[in-house]
């Protein structure tokens, strides 16, 4: 084969992928600007990767790579510099955002300019961390600096808080990635990306779930509720030892968890009510009808069951009254943010999902709009292919530790 043939594809191989590379700095650019209007949060979407996936027509893994380069984009402004610039690709920038430090910022980009987004992985992943003494360890365990905290928050969030060794941070994090690599193996093609969240939900459904099975004697775990009945504005309930819960929070709980409510009168108990949980045969027949999260466009396949007509309101655990929704959507139907009309929803078309006027459907293609000419852009050049002996890379030590400063009391 001619060789002025094979240098000039080769070339404008070069010249197109660098453009596409600047396309992509630009992608993360809007898509940074979208989160900040909060449009990520839409009719069956879960994460900014979702968001991401749905409005460039790509797969939920290309997504959620343009999603973590737009999580760190402030963090490594050499790296996103070099994106937008046509000099590095997508996938060796969301590598490095995954993995590297944002004081290694400079020098991870140098990497990629030789590697290939898996090489970059591996070189990236071991950037050290810094060191800490045994005996400082165990004096900030003495005093009280190594603590799991845990607090509702006014939004209707819950925030969780921990501050571990690191070996035992290790732990958790192995047993988080666990739970994660399960709901990436029940995810089928198509499905959003489980994240972070996700894994810890499921990992205390099965802790738990584990304890009920190891103690068949004891009663299953339930949460407990002190309801008020003569609150002026109608039922007012909170956790025991706990924070008052919103009307969304207490509907929502009566749909798909066990738990007991006991009922007071100026403060004084008057009753126990009857506990609600849905019988497993049953779960087991919603959820295969509905083979996933039933809002339109969405099928996550990690799902909770909802009471059409709510179960407080005197509704029936009745197939035709139950509807499979995931946790982000269950929660926007009780904060009312997502509208749920349904008459029979063992019919296909017996339930109706609207959300700010708008009846939804599956989710359309993304629309093709006329664009800018394609950027100017760097060449791209491609990494070597050449094998990766890790003993040859020399990585920078973080910087050192710096001790807090207290002014004087």
């Amino acid at each position: 084969m001619c060789s002025s043939a094979v240098a000039a594809v080769e070339t404008e191989l070069a010249v197109v992928s660098g453009q596409i590379n600047a396309l992509h700095g630009r992608v993360v650019a809007l898509l940074a600007e979208a989160s900040a209007l909060g449009l990520h949060d839409g009719p069956g979407l879960h994460s900014p990767g979702a968001y991401a996936a749905w409005q460039t027509g790509a797969t939920p893994a290309h997504g959620a790579a343009l999603a973590t380069v737009v999580s760190r984009r402030e963090e490594l402004p050499v790296t996103v510099a070099a994106l937008e610039a046509g000099e590095i690709s997508l996938h060796q920038a969301a590598t490095i955002a995954r993995h590297a430090p944002s004081w290694a910022d400079g020098e991870a980009r140098g990497f990629a300019a030789s590697m290939t987004p898996a090489q970059l992985a591996r070189v990236c992943s071991h950037y050290p961390s810094a060191e800490r003494e045994t005996d400082a360890v165990d004096d900030e365990r003495a005093a009280g600096r190594f603590e799991v905290r845990s607090s509702p928050r006014p939004d209707g969030t819950w925030t969780l808080r921990a501050t571990l060794p690191d070996d035992e941070g290790q732990l958790v994090a192995a047993a988080l990635e666990a739970h994660h690599n399960a709901l990436f193996a029940e995810r089928r093609d198509g499905d959003p990306l489980p994240v972070a969240a996700d894994a810890l939900v499921r990992m205390a459904e099965r802790s738990l779930d584990a304890e009920a099975t190891a103690r068949p004697h004891q009663a299953r775990t339930k949460v407990l509720v002190h309801v008020d009945v003569d609150a002026p504005a109608g039922p007012h309930a909170r956790f025991h030892l706990g924070p008052a819960l919103s009307p969304a929070v207490r509907r929502g709980m009566t749909c798909d968890a066990t738990y007991q409510a006991v009922f007071e009168r100026e403060g004084r108990t008057i009753g126990v009510g009857r506990t609600r949980t849905i019988p497993t045969a049953l779960r087991v027949a919603v959820e295969a009808r509905d083979d996933g999260c039933r809002v339109p466009g969405c099928r996550r396949r990690h799902v909770q069951l909802h009471h059409l007509h709510h179960w407080e309101d005197g509704g029936q655990t009745e197939t035709d009254n139950l509807v499979a929704l995931c946790p982000h959507h269950h929660r926007a139907h009780h904060r009312d943010r997502l509208q749920i009309v349904g008459t029979d929803a063992d019919d296909s078309d017996g339930v109706t999902f609207t959300q700010h006027g708008r009846t939804l459907c599956e989710r359309p293609p993304p629309e093709a709009r006329p664009g800018a000419p394609p950027p100017a852009a760097a060449r791209y050049d491609h990494p070597t292919g050449e094998r990766l002996d890790g003993w040859s890379i020399d990585l920078s030590e973080p910087p050192p530790l710096t001790t807090p400063t207290h002014p004087p009391g």
